[in-house]
């Protein structure tokens, strides 16, 4: 995907290898793409060494990847690739990655870019860390989704169960509230479910536990089916939850 959108135009580059910046540079942008992607450790993807036997030197895998309030991955979406190894030696490393714990509502799935360097790699994150030049020529491109209104048709829900009002909270209190931010694959599942937004963790538990099953059908921009992103503002009331 090659449409630029607000949210990723401030986009930088941290080196994690051998290239044209210095070891103090590198310590200091691993340092802040930790603080960025609020990592409390952070595990590189190691470059395949059968890629290199095939001669590549080069490649790239861009990933949504959410986690849950403990800072555990839960789903690491990949966006595109460029090799199916790539893309397993980032799954490999970002289900060892563990993420500061998020307060109730602050969970937000980073969109990550990997670029794989035969002398290293490159993790790409944006908005807010700072750009360094590696004279590679490595391309910048950001990622853009379509969002529900902007496709072909709004996809139409397949299967959608709504959040149960938590047992924890029956009698306790009247109603709350939660907003998941998630996404829609090509194949029409919910995927990197994220709470941006909730009255209680009890509430976005459940919210979260409830989009996770979504499906819908595939959805399409132009005739091609595309990720596009959803959000969905959840109010519960009453012993029942709605």
């Amino acid at each position: 995907m090659k449409h630029m959108n607000s949210l990723f135009a401030k986009v930088c580059l941290v080196i994690l290898g051998t290239l044209a910046v210095s070891l103090p540079a590198l310590a200091t942008t691993n340092e802040e793409s930790m603080q960025v992607l609020h990592l409390k450790e952070l595990v590189l993807p190691i470059y395949p060494d059968s890629v290199k036997q095939d001669g590549l030197t080069t490649g790239s895998v861009t990933a949504v990847i959410a986690h849950d309030g403990d800072g555990q991955p839960t789903d690491v979406m990949i966006v595109d690739s460029t090799h199916v190894r790539f893309t397993e030696a980032v799954r490999e490393a970002v289900n060892r990655w563990k993420f500061n714990p998020a307060a109730a509502g602050a969970e937000r799935a980073p969109l990550v870019r990997f670029y794989f360097i035969s002398k290293g790699v490159v993790l790409l994150q944006s908005p807010g860390m700072r750009s360094i030049m590696t004279g590679n020529g490595i391309s910048s491109e950001t990622v853009s989704f379509p969002t529900f209104g902007s496709l072909d048709a709004a996809p139409k829900a397949i299967e959608q169960p709504m959040p149960v009002f938590p047992q924890a909270l029956r009698g306790r209190v009247a109603g709350g509230s939660a907003t998941v931010s998630f996404y829609v694959d090509e194949t029409g599942h919910a995927r990197a479910a994220a709470v941006t937004e909730a009255s209680s963790p009890e509430f976005a538990e459940a919210a979260k536990t409830a989009v996770e099953q979504w499906r819908y059908e595939a959805p399409k921009q132009n005739g091609r089916s595309v990720i596009a992103v959803g959000n969905w503002n959840f109010r519960f009331s009453g012993p029942a939850g709605s």
